[in-house]
């Protein structure tokens, strides 16, 4: 199912369905349901794992720039603001690029967004 986003949507929800509190599930089918334009469930998703780990700098970063796509000031505001006092992390252009040189990766896309939020 590598890139074959709409089959992986399908395993996603079928592992959801037996067990909907799995931290990286749900951030992993966030960011790809990214990919798919489903920002809606993106922000869904990401939502239910951010309270899982509240602090889990790459849900935060996907948040924020979900919120952002979708013109929702106050919630980018608070999540921008999580990042600066909750985490080791301050939120800037060149956060992703430091998160990949850790345990993180983001795709062209997602990057190409985070971008043209600075």
């Amino acid at each position: 199912v590598l890139r074959n986003y709409p089959k992986a949507a399908e395993y996603y929800e079928l592992v959801l369905k037996k067990s909907p509190n799995q931290f990286l599930v749900l951030a992993n089918y966030a960011s790809m349901l990214f990919q798919l334009d489903q920002l809606p469930k993106a922000v869904e998703m990401f939502e239910r794992a951010l309270i899982l780990e509240p602090t889990e700098i790459d849900v935060l970063v996907g948040l924020a720039l979900m919120y952002h796509l979708q013109g929702e000031k106050s919630k980018y505001d608070e999540i921008v603001n999580t990042i600066n006092t909750k985490t080791k992390y301050k939120f800037e252009a060149k956060l992703l690029d430091l998160l990949e040189k850790g345990d993180y990766s983001y795709t062209p896309k997602f990057k190409s967004n985070w971008k043209k939020m600075f």
